[in-house]
């Protein structure tokens, strides 16, 4: 299957992602802070869109995404990427959030999986928990 992805976040991690998913045959989109890293990307063929959190997108942007994925770092004041573009991603078929280990916790060295307790026990991993758990139950209402 093949579709639209748009990802927040074209950093390190959305971009290597984008890589794979234009490879496989995906049409590849997504977002980045500064007019300078928007002309990298269309260098490298990706559509780009400048966002800084505070505005949505226009529609066009992401009106034809299938699935969307999000790598931005919940803010203090939530996740940007859900505040502004709520409304248009609830026309998706998929929505991924790429989060951190951070949100674990602290186990000493020992293995950590996707069966483990979230314990996270700094500020920024508990954002992200709470982000994640926030995205979920907005997914879920829209089924």
């Amino acid at each position: 299957m093949t579709g639209r992805l748009f990802i927040f976040g074209l950093g390190y991690c959305g971009l290597e992602i984008a890589k794979l998913a234009r490879a496989a045959g995906w049409s590849v989109a997504g977002t980045c802070r500064t007019s300078e890293r928007v002309d990298e990307l269309k260098q490298q063929s990706f559509e780009a869109h400048l966002f800084d959190g505070t505005a949505p997108l226009p529609a066009e942007a992401l009106g034809q995404a299938t699935h969307v994925l999000c790598t931005i770092a919940p803010g203090t004041t939530g996740d940007p990427a859900l505040k502004t573009s709520a409304r248009v991603l609830r026309h998706a078929r998929w929505l991924g959030y790429l989060s951190t280990t951070g949100v674990y916790g602290d186990h000493g060295g020992g293995w950590v999986d996707e069966d483990t307790l979230a314990r996270p026990s700094q500020p920024r991993s508990r954002s992200r928990r709470k982000t994640a758990v926030d995205r979920s139950s907005s997914s879920s209402s829209r089924r």
